[in-house]
């Protein structure tokens, strides 16, 4: 190739890569300070609706994801047949009334590091039926009493109406006065019906026996959350009465009742409140009573065979007092007894006796564990007081209402269930009371020489029998007490 030709290919060849250089700066691909175009790209979504098939009422949870990542919203199509028969929160359809919906779960495109996505929409179709085409899941009834012997109580859970489904039902419990763990065992769960199922499912909650307190408590069984083609019946929920069994102290045989009555803060007709407006607990619970195992709420066995005396803050008073009791009232038939089953001074007595006070009203600074009673007002009472953290005795100076009284603390410290080991003694005109090995002696009041006493022990309240919130009570337990003459 000559010099001249060679100098002609080089010059066109500084031409052509010019030209390139110029044709890619002005419509770059790469390099020259630009960037290559984005193109958006489409996104798939993945969606599901649980379940696709309900009634008015239940709940369906929307399930959806975008293959680019990005949140999605989710609404009721406007073509559907019924744009109202059902709402959309979050992701939760809540089924409203009968008919069939499309719901549309979208991502209305984004652009994520550089990639650009199209929007995309994906549509599921959902039937709510009509109620009256569902099954019927319901209890026998809104409340029933078991009896706490009995160790378990048994619940029906009914299916009506349309059974051609399978369909599920959850349930739980809920305490109520009585205590899970305590009184009964909390039990949950979800009970399932296949297609054309029928049956009534049984749910078995077992009951505490060994505890007692004397009184009836309760706790809900209630259905919720029915799937499937179910709806909830006219009975949802139901009150499960406890009918706590009570042990007759007379079954303990280191109790004697044969010389004493019970009175209770119940009337004539059993409750707390009284007859005829006067609050009086007319029935007294005689010796041949108590010996033939009587029993109640206020006064029963625990399961270590401690006698419980238990006052409700409201309820029936004696005729004297405007305080409830649930006390053994001493019936002394030794051959020198004076007027109803009474004793004097002269013939002396003692009261031995182990107890603890398990409760005081919030409405009471005290509650009186044990007394030598007259006609018309104590010799003595001796009292625990919680705030004090003591035993005081209340001794009277007389034996009329006007009577004044002095107040003096014969034992502390004493917490809430400390056992209080006490004796009451009275004879001639000395009172001797030992509480937990301390010893105090008073002398009484003369004018005491010669009337009709008697001892009383167990739990009188020191609150007004009225007005207190209701569960406000006090409670002593005994576990021994003997009177001799």
């Amino acid at each position: 190739m000559s010099h001249k030709v060679l100098q002609t290919f080089q010059a066109h060849s500084w031409r052509i890569c010019f030209l390139n250089i110029m044709l890619l700066c002005a419509f770059p691909l790469a390099g020259c300070g630009g960037s290559t175009p984005s193109v958006p790209v489409s996104q798939t979504i993945n969606f599901s609706v649980s379940p696709k098939t309900l009634v008015a009422g239940q709940q369906a949870t929307l399930t959806a994801t975008a293959s680019s990542g990005a949140p999605l919203t989710f609404s009721i199509d406007a073509q559907s047949n019924c744009t109202t028969c059902a709402t959309i929160s979050n992701s939760t359809l809540t089924a409203t009334a009968a008919g069939s919906i499309m719901i549309d779960a979208v991502q209305s495109g984004i652009t994520i590091d550089g990639v650009t996505y199209k929007p995309a929409e994906k549509t599921v179709t959902v039937t709510i039926a009509a109620t009256s085409t569902a099954s019927a899941l319901s209890l026998d009834s809104e409340e029933f009493t078991v009896p706490q012997a009995n160790g378990e109580v048994l619940i029906a859970v009914n299916r009506t109406m349309n059974t051609s489904d399978a369909v599920s039902v959850s349930y739980a419990t809920k305490d109520g006065t009585a205590q899970a763990g305590t009184d009964y065992t909390a039990v949950s769960g979800t009970l399932h019906w296949a297609s054309d199922d029928s049956s009534s499912k049984m749910v078995t909650v077992p009951i505490a026996t060994g505890a007692t307190s004397g009184s009836i408590r309760s706790f809900s069984f209630s259905l919720s959350s029915p799937t499937g083609l179910a709806v909830l019946g006219s009975t949802q929920s139901s009150t499960i009465f406890i009918e706590e069994s009570t042990v007759s102290p007379s079954t303990d045989l280191q109790y004697d009742f044969s010389n004493w009555s019970l009175t209770l803060p119940i009337d004539s007709s059993g409750g707390t409140g009284g007859t005829g407006g006067q609050e009086f607990p007319v029935e007294t619970i005689t010796s041949s009573q108590l010996l033939a195992g009587f029993t109640d709420e206020f006064f029963y066995l625990d399961e270590d065979n401690n006698l419980i005396f238990t006052t409700p803050s409201n309820g029936a008073v004696t005729p004297t007092s405007s305080h409830t009791r649930s006390e053994l009232r001493e019936q002394y038939n030794g051959s020198n007894a004076i007027g109803d089953y009474e004793w004097d001074n002269t013939i002396g007595g003692t009261l031995h006796a182990s107890c603890r006070v398990l409760a005081n009203s919030v409405n009471s600074t005290q509650v009186t564990i044990g007394q030598i009673h007259g006609a018309n007002i104590p010799i003595v009472m001796l009292q625990y007081r919680p705030s004090f953290e003591d035993v005081v005795a209340k001794i009277y100076s007389g034996t009329f209402f006007t009577s004044s009284y002095t107040l003096t603390s014969v034992a502390s410290p004493l917490n809430f269930g400390d056992t209080i080991n006490y004796t009451i003694a009275y004879s001639g005109d000395t009172l001797t009371l030992t509480i937990n090995g301390i010893h105090s002696v008073f002398t009484i009041d003369r004018s005491w020489e010669g009337k009709p006493i008697y001892f009383k022990l167990g739990s009188y309240s020191g609150a007004p029998n009225t007005g207190n919130s209701s569960g406000d009570e006090s409670q002593v337990s005994f576990s021994s007490f003997s009177v001799s003459h």
